[in-house]
């Protein structure tokens, strides 16, 4: 079919025009091409990732029984050298489930099949846990480690898993990159409603920090400041892009400050619901809340003495 584009432009009033009759149908035509490819791409980009959600379950329990089988074989090796080869397996399986997990949570996001929680948030005890899950590997490289947080309400809803996730990557990171110094966290309310609240978690920390031109990309799939920083420090370049995602789902920012040299600063928002009485909430669902199992009568399974 053959398509057209007319121009008239008028020279003068009231009998004097030019008219341009220009040929665009093999443009358009380039143009349809385009556009069913770029449909073709997206429609497999998405079945990929629709493949790897549902496939979550089924790719990560074989690599949690390495590791968990891995540990009691430690537990019974009869020699150093046997328990000192059991532990680089662990160490190897305990990366390559992080690995693993990084690609099933962004396959997740981008297949729409990850679904954010509604649930009591206690900041203190998401930066205690953020505390006992890497305080002790920061301390041990040297590093001073201070968490400086304001008073939060009591009565906020939130995910505090995904809000932890993002804490997680950020100071992992932190810790990768910081040989001297300190990693400081900081927990801040930058904004707050009667309904709502902005909470702001801030990771600084004395490390090599990172060039401005490589600042732009750091939070996109597979990015790392350089080519050398996968090859010094290791990583996907998956936990800032899962990062800025997760905290877009939860109406929040996120942003990095950073030098050559002079170290790094890493934030995000989120925004956290406000409710009037969490205890009363609990109360009413008590199959949400381990405690609701006192006085009971327990029988527990377990295969391994």
């Amino acid at each position: 079919m053959l398509a057209c584009k007319v121009r008239i432009q008028v020279i003068k009033r009231p009998t004097h025009f030019i008219g341009v009759h220009e040929d665009i149908t093999e443009r358009k035509s380039i143009e349809a091409e385009l556009t069913q490819a770029r449909e073709v791409a997206e429609t497999a980009a998405r079945a990929k990732s629709e493949f790897l959600a549902n496939m979550s379950h089924e790719i990560r329990t074989p690599m949690n029984a390495i590791i968990g089988l891995t540990h009691l074989a430690q537990r019974d090796a009869n020699t150093p050298e046997q328990r000192e080869r059991l532990g680089k397996v662990a160490d190897a399986a305990e990366h390559l489930l992080s690995v693993i997990n990084d690609i099933l949570d962004i396959s997740k996001i981008e297949a729409g099949k990850l679904t954010l929680e509604s649930v009591p948030v206690k900041v203190d005890a998401l930066l205690t846990h953020l505390d006992a899950v890497l305080g002790d590997r920061i301390r041990d490289k040297g590093l001073a480690f201070k968490i400086d947080a304001v008073p939060f309400p009591p009565d906020l809803m939130g995910d505090p898993t995904r809000i932890s996730q993002c804490l997680i990557n950020y100071v992992g990171n932190a810790l990768k990159f910081t040989d001297h110094g300190h990693i400081t966290v900081r927990a801040r309310i930058v904004g707050q409603q009667a309904t709502q609240l902005v909470a702001r978690f801030e990771i600084e920390d004395s490390g090599i920090g990172i060039s401005p031109e490589a600042v732009g990309g750091l939070f996109s799939l597979f990015q790392q400041a350089d080519n050398s920083t996968t090859r010094k420090y290791g990583g996907t370049g998956l936990g800032l892009a899962i990062t800025r995602r997760l905290v877009d789902m939860m109406g929040g920012k996120t942003g990095v400050e950073s030098e050559p040299g002079h170290g790094s600063r890493f934030w995000f928002t989120v925004r956290l619901a406000k409710i009037g009485d969490i205890s009363a909430l609990t109360a009413a669902e008590p199959s949400s809340n381990t405690t609701s199992l006192a006085g009971r009568t327990v029988l527990v399974v377990e295969d391994e003495p």
